[in-house]
């Protein structure tokens, strides 16, 4: 038997989904035997990506709405306490 678990676990959300069966079940899956030498630290850069050519200009972090709409939806994260960078704990508020 071959498989693999692929787990996306931002930690803003975590929280969140601390009881979803997925994640409980994703918990339960065997550590692998051999794991990356860095695995406990965070990516910051993905070389092929940063080599990569995008159908939209990413050297703004790929927003995409004006500089006055992007200030108005800022603003409206910041007085709810949240980072407008990273503005979500779960899918549904």
């Amino acid at each position: 038997q071959r498989g693999a678990t692929i787990i996306h676990a931002p930690s803003s959300c975590m929280e969140a989904y601390a009881e979803h069966p997925a994640r409980k079940r994703a918990q339960q899956t065997p550590r692998s035997l051999k794991l990356p030498t860095d695995i406990g630290k965070w990516c910051y850069q993905i070389p092929s990506e940063e080599r990569g050519a995008y159908p939209i200009d990413q050297s703004n972090g790929g927003e995409d709405d004006d500089p006055a709409e992007h200030a108005k939806w800022a603003k409206q994260l910041e007085s709810m306490g949240r980072n407008p960078r990273a503005p979500w704990k779960s899918q549904t508020d």
